[in-house]
């Protein structure tokens, strides 16, 4: 293949993107904190986090988003827009149904699980795109061909011809 679709390893974008919504979560506590938390502190969160978060983003990843990478690269439409996409869909669906699940009386979640939820996946499909070195743009070919291009215009050209 002469451009290749990644130029760094995928399990290396994949181990990135596991690690990445707990990173977030742990950021989004600096930020509320007004960057008073100390770094044994940042340590401690992010390990408790990490607990709960990197079963679900394994999942996650197993279930979804690695069928989904390989087939997209099998198919050559492997691009950092399309996997951030997907990321997007996969995490609101899996941060939804976490968050129905983690409460008692399972009330449906709401807007804010699903919004949390796709911000959480765009930051892993950034981040695993940044660590598989993806391109934005896929490196497949086009659909319509040279040829078939010219012999499309061959046949609009005639009655033009005529008119002149």
């Amino acid at each position: 293949m002469k451009d290749p679709q990644h130029t760094r390893p995928l399990w290396l974008g994949f181990l990135a993107a596991l690690l990445t919504p707990a990173a977030c979560v742990v950021a989004y506590a600096v930020v509320l904190e007004d960057f008073s938390l100390s770094f044994t502190d940042l340590a401690k969160a992010y390990a408790l986090f990490s607990i709960f978060a990197i079963p679900v983003s394994a999942i996650t990843l197993l279930v979804v988003a690695l069928p989904f990478v390989l087939l997209l690269k099998r198919t050559n439409r492997l691009s950092a827009i399309t996997v951030c996409l997907g990321a997007i869909i996969a995490g609101s669906l899996s941060w939804a149904l976490v968050a129905w699940f983690a409460v008692w009386n399972n009330p449906a979640p709401g807007a804010k699980e699903f919004a949390i939820g796709a911000a959480l996946g765009l930051a892993s499909g950034v981040v695993f795109s940044l660590a598989a070195g993806l391109t934005i743009r896929s490196s497949r070919t086009c659909f319509v061909t040279a040829k078939a291009w010219q012999k499309k215009l061959a046949t609009l050209l005639p009655p033009l011809r005529k008119s002149a």
